[in-house]
């Protein structure tokens, strides 16, 4: 019996760590490589940082609006507000405020972490929960970076469980959102304690970058310079 019991909540936590997301839509955009994705509510619109050092502001159906570049070789997060543009380089552990209406740079801040080059930050995002912000490193560890509100470091969590490797982040209906892109990964995890409640498969190549908008799950693609856009319910 007790066997029985163990194959069947295996069974089922396999199930439940392989329910698959499919694109509904695709738009090809005008952001090389992209690596994130930040979904402006205040426009209807996404920013895209690519490893060139450009941003690129899109319209919600993948329009290029504008777009610039920065002194920066590894963009791999981004983030928006009402106000500003939060941007981290990989390399240099940089975060840079910008300015969202002139593109004006506000405050640029390392952030401390001596881990490989090309092991650094892939994500960053606001947890309005505990008002931290947090950059989570790729893998080799995965750490978590809570950070204060000048990106000064309070905190860090050591590989947290189920999350293995990490290519993005963001915050989404009361939940933290961890996107892998080695196994197509998408993991909802809770904003105080970290812990994984639950995970999906994403049929997306690379994915790196991930948005909610308008009730859509909306990913970027790493290798196709490509938005996908997913009809997901939790």
């Amino acid at each position: 019996m007790i066997n029985f019991l163990l194959i069947l909540i295996s069974t089922f936590s396999f199930i439940s760590c392989n329910q698959l997301i499919k694109p509904i839509d695709t738009y090809i955009i005008d952001c090389h490589e992209p690596s994130d994705i930040a979904y402006d509510n205040f426009d209807d619109t996404f920013y895209c940082v690519s490893d060139e050092g450009y941003i690129s502001h899109i319209s919600i159906d993948g329009k290029l609006l504008r777009k610039f570049k920065l002194d920066l070789r590894d963009m791999e997060s981004v983030h928006v507000d009402s106000n500003y543009i939060y941007v981290i380089d990989e390399r240099t552990r940089q975060v840079i405020t910008l300015g969202k209406l002139n593109l004006n740079e506000i405050n640029r801040k390392i952030i401390s972490y001596f881990g490989g080059s090309n092991k650094g930050f892939e994500g960053m995002t606001f947890n309005p929960v505990n008002k931290k912000w947090l950059t989570v490193t790729e893998k080799s560890p995965v750490i978590i970076f809570e950070l204060d509100e000048f990106f000064n470091i309070n905190n860090l969590i050591h590989e947290p469980k189920k999350l293995s490797e990490v290519s993005g982040v963001t915050f989404y209906n009361n939940y933290l959102w961890f996107l892998g892109d080695e196994d197509r990964t998408l993991s909802k995890a809770d904003p105080l304690t970290y812990k994984v409640v639950d995970v999906w498969i994403v049929d997306v190549p690379t994915p790196e970058g991930i948005a909610f908008a308008n009730g859509f799950l909306y990913l970027a693609s790493d290798n196709f310079n490509m938005i996908y856009k997913m009809d997901f319910k939790e």
